[in-house]
């Protein structure tokens, strides 16, 4: 138990429900963001943000885009061969990251040899 100071609240009572309570007081729309500093001029968050326009993906959307068994984009995420988001305990691999692993797998045709 711990003792508060707001005037209208009970002076003895969970701090859970204090904090329930300051939550509820709040005025609409203010909450509580990351912090930021400023860096020459520019103001930066200290967590970094996520592009909105951002789409990830499953591990069962990864695999049917690829053309494989759900096995196959676990063992890259396993392996550390491609980058990936945890979700709480879902797996998430952003569309842009599986773009760059696609490309950096393609192999370049060859030129066609001519016939002798």
């Amino acid at each position: 138990m711990i003792t508060n100071t707001c005037p209208d609240l009970p002076k003895r009572t969970d701090h859970w429900i204090l904090r329930i309570l300051r939550i509820l007081r709040r005025p609409k729309g203010s909450s509580r963001a990351p912090t930021k500093h400023t860096v020459e001029g520019v103001t930066v968050p200290e967590q970094p943000t996520i592009p909105p326009t951002e789409r990830y993906l499953s591990v069962k959307e990864v695999a049917a885009i690829l053309g494989t068994t759900e096995r196959f984009p676990r063992r890259l995420i396993e392996e550390r061969r491609i980058e990936f988001v945890h979700v709480g305990k879902h797996v998430r691999i952003a569309w842009s990251v599986l773009n760059a692993y696609i490309t950096s797998q393609t192999v370049p045709a060859r030129p066609a040899r001519r016939a002798a």
